[in-house]
């Protein structure tokens, strides 16, 4: 029965995600295009959809966070779930978004590069990987993206104080793979981006922790 719960919690937030991705998703495509056509190819070739959409991806992602984190606990604890249900649910949604989107842009990408203006720099960050470790890192930035903005949302749902704890984390948690990566990579002497995946992996397991604490006790308002 519990499993069932969490399983219809993470189908129920996934379809809120996917409804609010399929606004956001046309929107970023043509911002995109009519950023080519206003700027033309040559200022702009260092701008793929992929690049601009990897990083565009996280701030929608830190968006729905706040949004699902803020306003669906409520929802769910009427449904009958528990708090440590919604927060399960909330972790494997935000998980399942994260793929789904840069799967998405992987896709469009692939039409949008046919286009006679579009960018040729397909990761726009400092990542020198295996092609599928590079892929696996900006998916695990965007899915740091969408904890880090359940922990604001949830914060703020709990007080002033933990929703402003939320965002000196989310600020934290924003530069410090990147900050890191050359330390790592030269310490290590392994391949750069390296260091962002091990970072973001321990920022993650981080955030799942924290997110934890923040939602097993929090107080539902009527």
């Amino acid at each position: 029965m519990n499993n069932n719960k969490v399983k219809n919690g993470t189908m129920d937030l996934s379809v809120i995600s996917v409804f609010g991705a399929f606004w956001y998703i046309p929107i970023f495509t043509v911002i995109y295009i009519t950023l080519f056509l206003i700027f033309g190819a040559e200022e702009m070739d260092n701008m793929s959809y992929f690049s601009m959409g990897a990083n565009s991806n996280r701030i929608f992602m830190l968006v729905m966070g706040i949004i699902i984190g803020s306003s669906f606990i409520k929802w769910a604890i009427g449904l009958g779930m528990t708090r440590k249900q919604f927060y399960k649910a909330n972790m494997y949604s935000g998980a399942i978004l994260a793929v789904a989107l840069t799967i998405t842009m992987i896709i469009i990408s692939l039409f949008i590069g046919l286009l006679p203006f579009a960018g040729t720099e397909h990761i726009n960050q400092p990542l020198e990987m295996h092609p599928a470790m590079n892929l696996l890192t900006i998916t695990l930035l965007v899915y740091l993206a969408y904890l880090a903005g359940t922990l604001i949302g949830a914060g703020f749902y709990r007080n002033g104080w933990f929703g402003t704890l939320g965002i000196i984390i989310t600020i934290l948690c924003s530069f410090i793979p990147e900050a890191l990566d050359p330390l790592i990579v030269n310490f290590s002497g392994l391949a750069s981006g390296t260091g962002v995946l091990m970072t973001v992996v321990v920022l993650i397991a981080a955030l799942v922790v924290v997110n934890y604490y923040f939602m097993k006790d929090i107080v539902i308002k009527i």
